[in-house]
């Protein structure tokens, strides 16, 4: 393989990479509107313990979902640029965009649930719908994406 092809599936690498970390920030921020708006109902006016709780909650959940992003984010870099190393990469994008966009697909749908199925319009089903079809995408090029040659060896 050329060392300009190779260069490429590094940029393709790195850039999945960064669209794989934008996707954990929007699970983060979404599973937080979920959390918070399902725990804000169970404060009573004037209970500030209930508060407190439902506060200490949302900086656990931050610290725990940050942590785990944290790792995983050095986790995926690797899978990533070994995957170019190996010509798996594509295989690899498909087994790591599958489950993120699962995730978010199901936190969406647990805030469209929540805040009432029938008043969302019809956009965020659109939205909803196209987060499963991508995620069903993902898991199949998880799955069936062939394996290229590796970089720098005679094909």
């Amino acid at each position: 393989m050329s060392k300009t092809k190779t260069w490429s599936l590094y940029f393709v690498a790195y850039f999945m990479w960064i669209v794989s970390f934008l996707l954990w920030l929007w699970f983060m921020f979404l599973g937080r509107t979920l959390m918070t708006g399902v725990l804000a109902p169970l404060i009573m006016p004037g209970a500030v313990q209930q508060a407190k709780m439902v506060q200490l909650a949302d900086r656990v959940y931050l610290l725990t979902v940050g942590l785990i992003w944290l790792v995983l984010m050095i986790v995926v870099e690797s899978y990533f640029r070994h995957g170019v190393e190996k010509g798996e990469l594509w295989r690899r994008i498909g087994r790591v965009f599958g489950p993120q966009v699962l995730l978010v697909f199901l936190v969406d749908l647990g805030l469209v649930l929540f805040y009432g199925a029938a008043i969302q319009p019809v956009s965020r089903w659109l939205l909803l719908g196209l987060e499963l079809v991508l995620s069903a995408g993902f898991f199949v090029l998880g799955a069936l994406a062939p394996r290229a040659p590796r970089p720098g060896h005679a094909t």
